[in-house]
């Protein structure tokens, strides 16, 4: 399951990459970290420490969040993708983290605010989609 801020357009491209790079359409699930499935996933008092940005739960339960989140999706995408994001992990995670908290901060200026929490999603992948 990945929740994304509906509100961020880096999260929309990202939520784009991870269906682009997912043609069989069983690897991820998405939901806004705004929309009821947060909600009930997640119980109010952990949804307000979640990261407001791309937040991944695995099957097993564990929630990554920030570059954790980001490396488990170039994981679980494979190929190429797959070697980017072992390569990354040898980054001690404070630094990783503290670049992309940088980005965080900077991505409502660098990327276009989408018109709707929920963009329109095509019939064939809709089902991936949870409100």
């Amino acid at each position: 399951m990945i929740f994304y801020d509906g509100r961020c357009g880096l999260c929309h491209s990202t939520v784009r990459f991870a269906i682009r790079h997912d043609p069989e359409g069983h690897r991820f699930l998405f939901a806004p970290l705004q929309g009821e499935t947060c909600r009930l996933e997640r119980p109010s008092e952990a949804s307000k420490t979640l990261a407001h940005s791309v937040v991944v739960i695995r099957a097993d339960g564990a929630t990554l969040e920030r570059s954790d989140a980001a490396l488990f999706l170039l994981e679980e995408i494979g190929g190429s993708w797959r070697w980017l994001g072992r390569a990354l992990a040898l980054i001690p995670r404070s630094l990783r983290n503290l670049v992309y908290r940088g980005v965080v901060k900077t991505r409502r200026l660098l990327f276009r605010t989408p018109k709707e929490l929920c963009p329109v999603v095509p019939p064939s992948i809709r089902s991936r989609f949870l409100p």
